[in-house]
Protein backbone atom coordinates (compact mmCIF):
# COMPACT_ATOMS: atom_id res chain seq x y z
CA UNK A 1 0.00 0.00 0.00
CA UNK A 2 1.37 3.46 -0.88
CA UNK A 3 1.62 6.24 1.69
CA UNK A 4 -1.39 7.97 0.08
CA UNK A 5 -3.32 4.71 0.21
CA UNK A 6 -2.50 4.33 3.88
CA UNK A 7 -3.47 7.95 4.58
CA UNK A 8 -6.75 7.45 2.71
CA UNK A 9 -7.51 4.32 4.76
CA UNK A 10 -6.98 6.25 7.99
CA UNK A 11 -8.78 9.54 7.24
CA UNK A 12 -11.54 8.52 4.81
CA UNK A 13 -13.84 7.10 7.52
CA UNK A 14 -13.72 10.46 9.34
CA UNK A 15 -14.29 12.42 6.14
CA UNK A 16 -17.23 10.16 5.27
CA UNK A 17 -18.73 10.70 8.73
CA UNK A 18 -18.30 14.46 8.34
CA UNK A 19 -20.10 14.34 4.97
CA UNK A 20 -22.90 12.11 6.30
CA UNK A 21 -23.49 14.24 9.39
CA UNK A 22 -22.86 17.58 7.68
CA UNK A 23 -20.11 18.70 10.04
CA UNK A 24 -16.60 19.96 9.32
CA UNK A 25 -13.58 17.95 10.45
CA UNK A 26 -10.41 19.40 12.00
CA UNK A 27 -6.92 17.93 11.95
CA UNK A 28 -3.45 19.12 12.91
CA UNK A 29 -0.20 18.25 11.14
CA UNK A 30 3.30 18.70 12.49
CA UNK A 31 5.16 18.39 9.17
CA UNK A 32 4.83 20.11 5.82
CA UNK A 33 4.58 16.67 4.18
CA UNK A 34 1.61 15.67 6.36
CA UNK A 35 -0.03 19.04 5.61
CA UNK A 36 0.39 18.41 1.89
CA UNK A 37 -1.14 14.93 2.21
CA UNK A 38 -4.21 16.28 4.04
CA UNK A 39 -4.59 19.06 1.48
CA UNK A 40 -4.48 16.43 -1.27
CA UNK A 41 -7.56 14.83 0.34
CA UNK A 42 -9.52 18.08 0.50
CA UNK A 43 -8.48 19.67 3.78
CA UNK A 44 -7.38 23.30 3.69
CA UNK A 45 -4.89 25.00 5.96
CA UNK A 46 -6.64 27.60 8.13
CA UNK A 47 -3.85 28.42 10.57
CA UNK A 48 -0.17 27.87 11.16
CA UNK A 49 1.43 28.31 14.57
CA UNK A 50 4.70 27.66 16.36
CA UNK A 51 4.79 25.66 19.59
CA UNK A 52 7.68 25.01 21.94
CA UNK A 53 9.74 28.04 20.89
CA UNK A 54 13.02 28.13 22.85
CA UNK A 55 12.32 24.58 24.12
CA UNK A 56 12.37 22.28 21.05
CA UNK A 57 13.93 22.20 17.59
CA UNK A 58 12.04 22.14 14.28
CA UNK A 59 11.38 18.41 14.64
CA UNK A 60 10.04 18.62 18.18
CA UNK A 61 13.14 17.35 19.97
CA UNK A 62 14.23 19.12 23.17
CA UNK A 63 16.66 21.95 22.44
CA UNK A 64 17.33 25.03 24.54
CA UNK A 65 16.79 28.05 22.33
CA UNK A 66 15.18 25.93 19.60
CA UNK A 67 13.01 27.47 16.89
CA UNK A 68 9.97 25.44 17.92
CA UNK A 69 7.72 23.15 15.95
CA UNK A 70 5.41 24.43 13.22
CA UNK A 71 1.85 23.13 13.57
CA UNK A 72 -0.57 23.27 10.65
CA UNK A 73 -4.29 23.40 11.46
CA UNK A 74 -6.47 22.07 8.66
CA UNK A 75 -10.20 21.96 8.07
CA UNK A 76 -12.34 19.69 5.90
CA UNK A 77 -15.67 21.28 5.06
CA UNK A 78 -18.25 19.07 3.39
CA UNK A 79 -21.24 20.69 1.74
CA UNK A 80 -22.94 23.00 2.71
CA UNK A 81 -19.94 24.41 4.65
CA UNK A 82 -17.47 24.44 1.76
CA UNK A 83 -16.71 27.85 0.33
Amino acid sequence: MTSLGLARAVIEPYMRKAREEGFPAWIEASTAYAKDVYEYFGFRTVSTTHVGKDRVDGEGYPKDGGEGLIMYCLLYEPEPFAK
